[in-house]
């Protein structure tokens, strides 16, 4: 159930350079993520690893990928996410991101970039409908992740259409890319809050738990920033 390595979102405070080079080995459903992670930590979510302890919350998580600690089924449209990806990952957009996906940036450009190409993103809103046909056909009923997956959709849909308001005030911010037009973060969310419901809640038989999963999981379990 693995797909192609092509790069996609992260975030947080980490290095710019060291994290996007790093995503260009990373799975195209997992990119999403990462950058938007590099940035800013705003998901919280239920472990099934174990005992949660504490975290520092101010320091990047732990330098952990994350198919490493579930196999994570094919999602999207893999063609689409990286014809958006090969728009926005030129050396001169990755060295003048500020604000990562959450304040535009490429991550943030490359989510609403194709979820416009779906028609899951109306301008406006994430279509919950529209983004369940689509991952349907990827992820059936049989599938071992049907019932995490649909969980899922339903609740970062939902929080992240809550969240309009303040995700309209950042795209109207100030152009920070390339005079570029700040995009909403509100893509970038749900496809974020997406994978980490999925990592959190990986079906038993797909679990891998490589090394340093436990914290990997755990501090994204502790650390809750929303923003």
């Amino acid at each position: 159930m693995s797909s192609g390595a092509y790069p996609q979102l992260h975030g947080f405070t980490l290095n710019r350079i060291s994290c996007f080079s790093k995503m260009v080995k990373i799975r195209v459903h997992l990119v999403i993520l990462i950058q938007i992670l590099c940035f800013n930590q705003f998901l919280k979510t239920t472990s099934v690893y174990g005992t949660i302890q504490s975290y520092d919350c101010s320091l990047p998580p732990p330098d952990v990928f994350m198919d490493t600690c579930c196999e994570f089924p094919v999602l999207y449209d893999e063609q689409t996410y990286r014809n958006c990806w090969t728009t926005w990952q030129t050396p001169g957009v990755l060295n003048l991101i500020v604000g990562g996906g959450i304040s535009g940036g490429a991550g943030g450009c490359v989510a609403e970039c194709f979820f416009n190409q779906t028609g899951v993103y109306d301008g406006d809103s994430i279509d919950l409908s529209k983004l369940t046909d689509m991952v349907s056909r990827n992820v059936p009923f049989n599938n071992p992740y049907f019932d995490v997956v649909m969980t899922a959709l339903e609740k970062c849909v939902n929080q992240a259409n809550m969240r309009r308001p303040r995700f309209l005030l950042i795209k109207h911010s100030p152009d920070i890319i390339m005079h570029r037009k700040n995009c909403n973060p509100i893509s970038g969310y749900t496809l974020t809050c997406i994978s980490m419901h999925i990592l959190t809640n990986c079906p038993k038989s797909e679990r891998k738990n490589g090394k340093g999963c436990d914290d990997y999981i755990g501090y994204f379990n502790y650390c809750n920033s929303p923003i």
